[in-house]
């Protein structure tokens, strides 16, 4: 409830022309990650969540709290979506490019997946996908408030996703400038 109310917060601000602030610091993107996969593992929730790291470590200057709920909500989303006996698989790895350093964070379920004419709005508040409305419980803000997050600290997040096979959702946020692990 209380990740409802802060991603209400965040959207307000956001509508009437106010960027959150954030508390950035630098923190281990791997830690984090699987911080919340241990909160959210349980034995008696299904699907696995299965955590994948190529790398020990990976240092973000971040908001840990926003970041946190990031996490929090895809993994959520992911197992809420998800049917049981699948796997959720979380991976976090290194990548280069245009001379650029980046944490890539990836969060794959095979769930009900989300209609193809509908995945460009899936970030929009209250926005949720038609072949989910009515069966599961949703309010249709977390996606907006974690694409938010995700942009205000200089990252980006897209999404792949099929009916019937699952969703997958890719993260890149820059790494620290000399504090590179991996």
């Amino acid at each position: 409830m209380g990740m409802m109310i802060d991603d209400l917060l965040d959207i307000s601000q956001l509508q009437i022309g106010q960027r959150p602030p954030l508390a950035s610091q630098m923190l281990d993107l791997v830690e984090l990650v699987q911080r919340v996969v241990q909160i959210q593992q349980s034995p008696i929730h299904l699907p696995q969540i299965v955590v994948e790291a190529s790398v020990p470590e990976l240092v973000i200057s971040g908001d840990y709290v926003r970041l946190e709920r990031v996490c929090t909500n895809l993994l959520s989303n992911a197992i809420k979506y998800s049917p049981q006996g699948e796997t959720v698989t979380v991976t976090v790895s290194k990548v280069e490019n245009e001379s650029k350093s980046w944490a890539k964070l990836t969060v794959q379920d095979q769930g009900v997946g989300i209609p193809v004419e509908e995945v460009p709005h899936i970030f929009e508040p209250f926005y949720r996908a038609s072949n989910i409305v009515d069966r599961i419980a949703g309010t249709g803000i977390g996606l907006a408030s974690v694409s938010q997050i995700i942009e205000q600290h200089g990252g980006t997040i897209t999404v792949e996703s099929e009916v019937g096979v699952g969703t997958t959702f890719i993260i890149y946020l820059p790494l620290m400038n000399g504090k590179q692990q991996g």
